[in-house]
């Protein structure tokens, strides 16, 4: 099982990089060998509404520092991204790959109910991480990545909201996420072909 691991935070060892090291600690072997990219040091840009990708190529044409993030998500059965909510959407660092997700979108993606182009099979693990501790009050956010994965081709995301993730309240919002945690470990587990 191949897995990539992206964390948007600008704070890898935070809360955020916690959560997906508890994650692929329950993964094991595969967990292990999971290759990771943090998106706070890398340059690149977001969609630069080129429609190559809907035109003449079925990847995204701008190379930068996203491109082998791109290829390893295209190439991996399961992708952990990890981002926080800063100011009511995911942060700036975790948008700009999203808008690049356009690229897994095949040209007629409007009308075509089989939208995207990634493998069937592959799973996202989309791990929110927000300060509030009220659930409900970016369960929206939640919603609307987890359609864009839907759209782009994931058979299977599993998402996990993790709140009250602020300072000094990190361990008990550690301790709800454990449950969560596991139930996302076991579906990744039990949906692997024989």
């Amino acid at each position: 099982m191949k897995i990539t691991v992206i964390l948007g935070s600008p704070r890898p060892q935070g809360f955020g990089g916690r959560i997906e090291k508890s994650l692929l600690g329950l993964l094991g072997e595969a967990g292990r060998k999971a290759k990771t990219y943090e998106l706070n040091p890398l340059t690149y840009r977001g969609c630069q509404a080129c429609m190559s990708c809907k035109t003449s190529a079925d990847v995204c044409v701008q190379k930068d520092d996203l491109t082998p993030i791109l290829e390893d998500i295209r190439a991996s059965d399961v992708v952990i991204l990890s981002a926080p909510i800063y100011m009511g959407e995911v942060n700036a660092q975790a948008k700009g790959l999203l808008d690049r997700f356009y690229s897994y979108l095949g040209p007629d993606f409007r009308t075509n109910p089989q939208s995207g182009r990634l493998a069937p099979g592959k799973k996202m693990v989309f791990i929110m991480t927000q300060g509030n501790p009220d659930e409900p009050t970016y369960a929206a956010v939640l919603a609307r990545h987890k359609r864009t994965f839907d759209m782009c081709g994931f058979t299977d995301v599993l998402p996990v909201q993790i709140c009250g993730a602020r300072p000094g309240s990190e361990t008990e919002a550690g301790k709800k996420a454990a449950t969560r945690l596991a139930d996302v470990a076991k579906a990744i587990f039990d949906s692997r072909p024989e």
